[in-house]
């Protein structure tokens, strides 16, 4: 399996205290502002305000407390004599219905923020569309749209206690709840850690030769960004092909290992194809090349 990790850096611009509670089946993403307290107004009591930063929100947008704010010693004890309003908090629940295609293998879950810095729902990016397999920045540049949040999942059988998280933190006020902070790093080492949280797929890089009408066996391997053998955890794996015959287009890896067979039907000696494998929403993470002889 491959080792999660936990990381912050700081970038977020929105003003806001982001609060991250966490258990093997949910994450909540709830985020506050920092708010005067008006004239007769009662704030939260210490128990209420310990609900913002221990207890889960729902799968849909909502809000726990909608007009009275917390004192800020109650969400973390170096924000005494500050008040903060909520503004709304998201779930991610692996026991809520996520739907067939949403929990799989290598997903990337983000939490994208509002203009007012409320939590939307959480996706896997890697589903939408083609585009989504840009990096998150650009993603929520196209959406408009700033985030604090990302989960890693390197396998479908995987929790929360075995994927990788992410946060993008506001300088001022930082996190909240039961998250481990992690190490903190850049926004560029973001950008160069992108593929470590996840399988890759070793498959053979010198072009395979096969008989004209005649068959051939490929054997492939789940590696870790190390380019170490997976073999305590197992994946999907989806083929598509740009010629010839593929016996069948998913097999499923066993102690991380699989194969596949090729026919070259209908080819002569000279021709040649490419086989793409790769996993259910992101696909061509390795392809094999054939020659016909």
């Amino acid at each position: 399996m491959i080792t999660p990790f936990n990381r912050h850096f700081f970038g977020l611009h929105l003003d806001i205290l982001v609060v991250v509670i966490r258990d093997a089946r949910k994450v909540t993403c709830r985020t506050m502002k920092e708010v005067q307290l008006a004239e007769g107004v009662t704030p939260l009591t210490q128990e209420e305000s310990l609900r913002l930063v221990q207890e889960h929100g729902q799968t849909v947008p909502s809000i726990m407390f909608r007009s009275r704010p917390a004192a800020g010693e109650f969400l973390r004890s170096d924000l005494t004599g500050k008040y903060f309003q909520e503004l709304g908090s998201t779930c991610l629940d692996l026991d809520a219905s996520l739907g067939l295609a949403e929990w799989v293998d290598r997903s990337n879950w983000v939490w994208p923020l509002n203009d007012d810095g409320s939590p939307g729902p959480a996706f896997n990016r890697y589903i939408s569309t083609t585009e989504t397999k840009a990096r998150t920045p650009r993603l929520l540049d196209q959406r408009g749209a700033n985030c604090a949040l990302q989960v890693y999942v390197p396998f479908k059988s995987c929790d929360f206690t075995s994927s990788s998280f992410s946060l993008c933190l506001n300088q001022k006020y930082g996190l909240a709840g039961n998250q481990p902070l992690g190490i903190q790093v850049t926004y560029e080492d973001v950008l160069n850690w992108a593929q470590n949280p996840f399988p890759n797929i070793s498959a053979p890089t010198s072009p395979i030769s096969v008989q004209a009408d005649g068959y051939a066996t490929v054997n492939i391997d789940l590696v870790d960004a190390s380019g170490s053998h997976i073999t305590d955890a197992d994946a999907d794996l989806y083929l598509d092909n740009s010629g010839g015959y593929i016996t069948k287009r998913k097999l499923r890896t066993t102690g991380g290992s699989g194969q596949f067979r090729v026919g070259a039907l209908g080819l002569v000696a000279g021709d040649s194809f490419n086989v793409k494998i790769g996993f259910r929403h992101y696909s061509n993470v390795a392809e094999v090349q054939f020659i016909v002889t």
